[in-house]
């Protein structure tokens, strides 16, 4: 399940530290964008986004006092790989000036289209929620859009189609080469970095957001997610 507010201090009342998703940090400069727990190295690791970059802000070891609450959702819901995640432009900002046109198809982070269930079993919208069948998408909530031309990346976002294993020696049955792919979708600022769309790179852990873009996974990545490239 999501993770939605995490507390730590053992009086949560009057002595812990409150962190929510969403919540103004670093004097209204960053904002929380994930919390998520790490089982690799038993700890919670707050994110926070600026400007289309997500950087870690904070970790938390499971050993210290916290208290979690967590966005109540269906089962069905509960994994962000079953929510949809692909919507079509009904209109567009004023004074938009942007490549998106109206028709076009976006693809958008998972809780866009989401509803909760409240503490008495409610279902409520999610804060994308406009009206029928209706929805706002932020800049930073969608990570490619298709025109007629193909599928584009959007801002500092890009597609990296994960490697098949060849000797997995370190993750044995391992069916992709750990921390390595190939550049799907590009942006402009990798382009100006020297990067092209075929090449294998090497991206930073963690950073793997899964998508399945016209029956293929990819991984959404951001411009700094990328450290290196392979080719021969």
């Amino acid at each position: 399940m999501d993770i939605r507010k995490i507390s730590v201090g053992s009086d949560y009342k009057s002595g812990s530290m409150h962190y929510i998703v969403n919540q103004p940090v670093l004097g209204g400069d960053y904002k929380i964008h994930l919390i998520q727990a790490n089982e690799k190295t038993q700890s919670y690791k707050l994110w926070v986004i600026k400007d289309q970059e997500v950087l870690i802000w904070k970790e938390f070891l499971y050993t210290l006092p916290i208290t979690l609450e967590y966005n109540i959702t269906s089962v069905s819901e509960d994994d962000h790989k079953a929510s949809n995640r692909f919507g079509i432009v009904k209109e567009l900002p004023l004074n938009y000036k942007g490549e998106v046109q109206i028709g076009d198809t976006l693809l958008v982070h998972h809780n866009v289209f989401k509803f909760y269930n409240d503490m008495y079993g409610r279902r409520k919208s999610g804060r994308s929620f406009f009206k029928d069948n209706l929805f706002f998408v932020e800049y930073d909530q969608f990570f490619l859009f298709k025109n007629k031309d193909g599928w584009k990346s959007h801002g500092k976002y890009c597609f990296i189609k994960p490697l098949l294993a060849k000797k997995a020696f370190l993750q044995k049955g391992a069916k992709y080469e750990r921390l390595q792919g190939t550049i799907k979708y590009i942006n402009k600022e990798l382009i100006s970095l020297g990067f092209s769309v075929g090449d294998i790179v090497v991206y930073q852990p963690e950073s793997e957001y899964e998508f399945t873009v016209d029956g293929e996974l990819l991984y959404r990545m951001f411009t700094n997610n990328l450290t290196t490239i392979l080719n021969e």
